[in-house]
């Protein structure tokens, strides 16, 4: 008889949740002991007393939150557990983004919200959910529980099924839950014909079996994707950071280490529970290695696939910003110099905004602490970031917002053109159009202490005037623009969602292999390379522009080399040319544009980050 497991990811997300929920676990694993007969009398009483549970819970249901009604279809049933509530939620919008080819919708971005309660667990039910889909929906469609209950939206039908057959069970009771429990035979039945039927031990190899063949191909090939995130080198520095996280996970290495022989001399049971508090801990199996510094950005920390730091102090207080590797690379492509003016055209969120901040005062501290001693202080333990920055760096930061602060006081009180007279401060204009998300980018810049560099602003970069005398000094622009978002696939999880399976199905057998979804979205595509190009042509109009970088975290030739012939005339005609960023890079563009040796690719299957494109442009 096929198996069906638990899942160990979410088993781990939910060790830290409340004794009741325990209590609850415990007293299903003490039913599971019961014989068999009396668990069999046990289900015909229970299901005879099904009607009028489902009417109790429907009496005493929590009505839904205000924030989420524009969500949730109204008078339908919601969860009761808040974790199963915000997987559902979630995974209502995913398939609705799915269904629409509409972005803006992720995983992580839904999961892992600063308002979301129980981030891990949410998390973690709802990649799984996702993982599970394909078999959730035949397993769903045997039992017709979804037109038994037209008050049970199919998300949470998804994610109670995927709690009941394979995941924690229960921990509260709503309708929701009592319309699938009172299913549950015939849920579990179904889930094991479907495996007989297929010939497979468990879930795991009938989702396996489904795959498409590309699509297994480019999963099984695709290298371990490690977490990535950036030293803010505004409040401190890598020596200091790495120092600290290094201290940290020596620590909890040897703290491993007592508990592995505790659980040992507890025997089997002690040695599985330390297991599950293991795998539960925050970074996952191989966390306590410790960070390295990554061989080509020297400020961007490379830690074992699958730590957590969302919760971590460092993040928390901006000294840590997650960021891809790829991400990273834009803001060091730019090689901003001392005292430069930059334009960051499409800048929310502002972590390429920030970082160009950053590498600024970097840039200013190198110059005025030329000759002088920096760094950690060397003891190889733990440092207080806050008090034992090094005086060279402390004075540096201090000068450069003094310098900010004077030339924007002098700018609000002379106009606009005075803002050009003072070359010697480094400045970041930084422009969304997008009321909402020029306020994330002021409250980034804020939490990164970026404030006293970067002059956050609503406006088109397409309606600005390069010529204007506010623009006389800039030096550098960045211009990372609305893409298709097609290189973060693997980062967003998007090989889970229906429409990357469906896509192949769709366009099996067709003439050219194009599905009516796939037509759409080359049209999307072809309508945000013709916004891109005319990003970069407004860009290159800036007088005195030293260096440009256009980048996308898009893999489509048509929103990278084809932008970048399409602008090659205009910037020859303003006297730049292509450079090569970063020349010990191995992956380079597609040889369809002069130049293409000089153009910087990463891939998200074979890279280890997001699929990512770069390109420089510099006064000759």
């Amino acid at each position: 008889m096929p198996k069906v497991k638990k899942h160990k990811s979410v088993l781990a997300a939910k060790q830290s949740l409340t004794k009741p929920v325990i209590a609850i676990n415990l007293k299903k694993k003490h039913k599971r002991q019961k014989p068999q007969q009396q668990q069999q009398q046990q289900q015909q009483q229970q299901q005879s007393t099904r009607p009028r549970e489902l009417a109790a819970a429907t009496a005493k249901a929590p009505k839904a939150k205000a924030s989420h009604a524009a969500a949730w279809p109204q008078e339908q049933w919601r969860c009761a557990s808040i974790i199963d509530q915000q997987s559902s939620e979630a995974l209502l919008r995913l398939l609705a983004a799915a269904e629409t080819r509409t972005a803006g919708a992720t995983i992580k971005s839904l999961t892992l919200a600063p308002h979301i309660v129980h981030k891990k667990p949410t998390y973690a039910v709802t990649v799984e959910t996702l993982k599970h889909l394909p078999l959730l929906k035949a397993v769903l469609a045997a039992v017709e529980l979804l037109q038994q209950h037209q008050k049970l939206p199919a998300a949470a039908a998804y994610v109670l099924t995927y709690e009941l057959l394979f995941g924690q069970g229960f921990r509260q009771k709503g309708p929701a839950e009592v319309a699938v429990l009172a299913q549950q035979g015939r849920l579990q039945g179904s889930l094991q014909s479907l495996l007989q039927q297929a010939g497979v031990p468990d879930a795991a190899a009938w989702l396996a079996a489904q795959q498409q063949q590309p699509q297994r191909q480019q999963q099984q090939q695709m290298v371990p994707h490690p977490r990535f995130a950036r030293v803010n080198t505004l409040k401190a520095s890598v020596e200091q950071v790495l120092t600290q996280l290094l201290s940290e996970a020596t620590s909890v290495s040897q703290q491993q280490q007592q508990q592995q022989q505790a659980g040992q001399a507890a025997g089997p049971a002690g040695t599985a529970k330390q297991k599950r508090q293991h795998h539960g801990a925050a970074g996952g199996e191989g966390a306590a290695a410790g960070p390295v510094v990554d061989a080509l950005l020297p400020d961007v920390l490379v830690f074992q696939p699958g730590t957590d730091l969302h919760d971590h102090p460092l993040v928390q207080q901006g000294v840590l910003i997650l960021q891809s590797k790829a991400s990273c690379m834009p803001a060091h492509a730019l090689q901003p110099q001392p005292g430069w003016h930059v334009v960051d055209c499409c800048a929310a969120p502002g972590n390429k905004t920030t970082h160009v901040a950053a590498l600024l005062a970097a840039a200013g501290n190198a110059r005025a602490c030329n000759g002088c001693g920096s760094g950690a202080d060397g003891t190889g333990g733990a440092v207080d970031l806050q008090s034992d920055e090094d005086k060279c760096s402390r004075s540096s930061k201090k000068r450069t917002r003094q310098q900010s602060g004077d030339a924007e006081q002098a700018a609000a009180a002379a106009g606009p053109a005075s803002s050009s007279s003072s070359s010697s401060s480094p400045r970041v204009f930084a422009f969304d159009k997008d009321p909402k998300r020029l306020k994330r980018l002021q409250a980034n810049v804020a939490r990164t202490a970026a404030g006293g560099i970067v002059l956050p602003r609503q406006a088109d970069f397409l309606t600005l005037d390069p010529t204007a005398a506010e623009f006389a000094q800039v030096q550098g622009v960045i211009l990372d623009p609305s893409c298709s978002g097609s290189g973060t696939v693997v980062s967003r999880m998007d090989h889970l969602l229906p429409q990357a399976e469906q896509a192949e199905q769709d366009g099996a057998g067709q003439p050219g292999g194009g599905s009516s979804a796939e037509v759409a979205e080359q049209q999307r595509v072809e309508q945000l390379a013709k916004f891109q190009e005319a990003a970069v042509l407004h860009a290159l109009k800036f007088p005195a522009l030293q260096r440009l970088v256009y980048s996308t975290c898009s893999v489509h030739q048509r929103e990278n080399e084809d932008v970048v012939a399409a602008v090659l005339p205009a910037a020859a005609a303003a006297g730049l040319r292509l450079v090569d960023p970063f020349p010990a890079w191995h992956r380079r563009g597609l040889p369809v544009v002069q130049g293409a040796e000089l153009l910087v690719r990463t891939d998200p299957y074979q890279d280890g980050t997001d699929g990512f494109f770069v390109a420089v442009f510099e006064r000759e």
